[in-house]
């Protein structure tokens, strides 16, 4: 498990870099998971609170827990999903552009 959890957070990290930088011309809420503030070493499946929807095992982790000790690329938490029908979702309006991820 730990391997894939590192490379899960990796991709994360890179995705919450992405809205970030959308976020100057797109409204973005919460780009970096830190609504609900969860407190250090907890993890919460479904939060609520949240500008984020998180459904079938998706939550919030603020490490070290029981998922990783790894440092949030940015705040202090980040999201996590687990399982093949896990979901975190937000509806945002993007300026049209091109990106890509890799």
């Amino acid at each position: 498990m730990g391997r894939k959890v590192i490379w899960l957070s990796a991709f994360l990290a890179g995705f919450a870099a992405l809205l970030m930088a959308s976020a100057a011309s797109a409204q973005v809420l919460d780009p970096s998971f830190e609504t609900p503030a969860i407190g250090v070493g907890a993890f919460l499946y479904n939060p609520g609170g949240s500008p984020w929807t998180f459904a079938n095992g998706s939550g919030l982790t603020s490490p070290p827990s029981a998922f990783d000790d790894t440092a949030a690329p940015d705040g202090v938490q980040y999201a996590f999903i687990q399982g093949s029908e896990s979901v975190i979702s937000q509806q945002v309006t993007l300026a049209a552009s091109v990106v890509s991820v890799k």
